[in-house]
């Protein structure tokens, strides 16, 4: 089995897609519409041996984004969390965030199969970073929605946490900026390089309110086993494994067991490329350690590989189309 997919492999589990039809219906929207072009259909989705892939999931996003209010994903992202699911219930009765991390990361191909959580830690605080596993176009809005609203969720019902919880998105401000400050609160900032998620260290170990040991141990153990990867997450985590010398197309493709040529149309397929994931990298890596950590220009380039500031510089600029000192 490969260790990464594409766009047309059928590999992802029905359950986020069955989660957006169903509050999508509850919301009054047509099921047999909202499934019409995407290649789907409502009595395969309840079927838990049923494979759909990336581009059906995909087309039914953006048919909810049409279709269905704007707040449609925040709401899918609630849905999830309030399931009957093993990764469900063992998210519901987790210990602690650490271990709630670790089981949504083990899960997060049922949930979030085309975005991962990059935790990092700065100072006083905590930082999630989400990032696209695959090129996901117009919906990624409604993708991030989705994931937000189920950190989000979590964190103010288990650690009654709305007031120290601060967001920062990699989007405009939208049009109904009420309800995003309805679903993840008031300390929200748009037009971000990134979208980050930031809470208090000491939040890492505390205790959740709705704890169960004994629920936690037996759902647990059901959680399924580790899923490959969308293929911008697999190129990103290993570039982000050799920031000092990024690995070539080349060597990149012979670990994906791809021809350079191949690789390149996979990305090309994404709205992406192999120089713009490795950039990606570097981008996440340096305004982490330069906003969250104050790092020096002259440490950036060090921890990146660069023979001077200069040339860090000048590559920061084109990742991000500012000059590092902004972002102090």
């Amino acid at each position: 089995m490969r260790s990464w997919f594409a766009l047309e492999d059928k590999v992802l589990p029905p359950t986020l897609a069955q989660a957006m039809v169903k509050v999508a219906a509850r919301r009054g929207l047509d099921p047999d519409r909202l499934l019409r072009g995407t290649g789907l259909f409502e009595a395969d989705l309840g079927r838990s041996n049923y494979r759909l892939a990336p581009s059906q999931l995909l087309r039914l996003a953006q048919q909810c984004q049409r279709q269905g209010p704007a707040d449609l994903g925040f709401l899918v992202g609630h849905h999830l969390l309030r399931g009957e699911d093993e990764l469900a219930l063992a998210l519901r009765s987790v210990p602690d965030l650490r271990r709630f991390f670790l089981v949504l990361a083990r899960g997060r191909g049922a949930w979030m199969p085309l975005q991962f959580l990059r935790l990092e830690a700065g100072g006083e605080r905590l930082y999630c970073y989400l990032h696209d596993s695959l090129g996901l176009g117009p919906a990624q809005g409604f993708f991030t929605q989705i994931a937000l609203g189920l950190l989000a969720a979590t964190l103010r019902l288990q650690l009654d946490g709305r007031q120290a919880l601060s967001l920062a998105l990699a989007e405009p401000v939208p049009k109904a900026l009420h309800l995003y400050q309805t679903h993840l609160g008031l300390d929200l900032a748009f037009d971000s390089p990134q979208t980050v998620l930031s809470f208090p260290r000491s939040w890492w170990q505390a205790p959740f309110l709705e704890a169960d040991a004994v629920q936690f141990a037996k759902a647990r153990a059901s959680v399924g086993a580790k899923e490959p990867l969308g293929l911008l997450e697999w190129v990103m985590r290993l570039q982000l494994r050799h920031l000092k010398e990024p690995l070539s197309l080349e060597a990149t493709a012979a670990l994906a067991g791809l021809s350079p040529a191949s690789l390149k149309r996979q990305l090309k397929c994404q709205g992406s490329s192999f120089q713009h994931c490795c950039d990606q990298a570097r981008k996440a890596r340096a305004l982490h350690w330069l906003c969250a950590c104050g790092a020096s220009n002259e440490v950036l380039a060090q921890r990146l590989g660069y023979s001077d500031v200069h040339n860090f510089r000048r590559s920061f600029k084109r990742w991000t189309g500012l000059v590092p000192s902004v972002f102090r």
